[in-house]
């Protein structure tokens, strides 16, 4: 019995794997270590990643046009992106800022007791936010979410590598689920 074929996606990725330990040798009798260089005695703490993560200057996402208005998505969708994008959607938060609600009413729907942002419903609310880890899960992705929505579609479209067939299946699949 034969070999099972793969995927179109996994033989990318397995040629892509191979391209990358193309200039590798493997060393018989040499001792295989990782070494953190952002302390200086070489030695992994999670304190030393924290302050590493925390030093980092916070970047400012943008949403190139291109991921925006994708040819293969409803304008229905499209619009709704934009106005997330651009904090237009009616959240508990925009709402009160609009006094449209009182100040007191900014509690998310989802029950978990933080303030309904955009950012909290899509990213860090414990109901919704959780759809993102089944997608994860799906894909066969580990990731860590940013904590703005913009952010976290650049990151997300990166995720299939930098082929541009990738992203753009990545990108429906990002818009479908928001």
């Amino acid at each position: 019995m034969g070999r099972r074929r793969l995927f179109t996606l996994v033989e990318d990725l397995v040629g892509d794997l191979r391209l990358l330990l193309q200039n590798v040798t493997l060393q018989a009798y040499r001792v295989d270590r990782w070494i953190w260089r952002l302390k200086s005695p070489s030695i992994y703490t999670v304190c030393s990643a924290y302050n590493y993560l925390n030093a980092q200057v916070p970047i400012d996402h943008v949403v190139h046009v291109s991921s925006l208005w994708h040819k293969d998505l409803p304008l229905k969708m499209v619009l709704f992106a934009w106005r997330l994008f651009r904090d237009r959607l009616p959240t508990m938060d925009n709402l009160s800022r609009r006094h449209v609600i009182d100040i007191d009413a900014q509690s998310c729907v989802g029950g978990c007791g933080f303030q309904e942002t955009s950012a909290h419903l899509f990213l860090d609310c414990n109901l919704f936010g959780s759809v993102w880890n089944h997608n994860f899960r799906w894909l066969g992705v580990s990731a860590v979410l940013p904590h703005d929505v913009a952010g976290f579609l650049n990151q997300f479209s990166f995720f299939g590598g930098t082929a541009k067939s990738r992203q753009s299946i990545l990108q429906v699949i990002w818009y479908a689920t928001v």
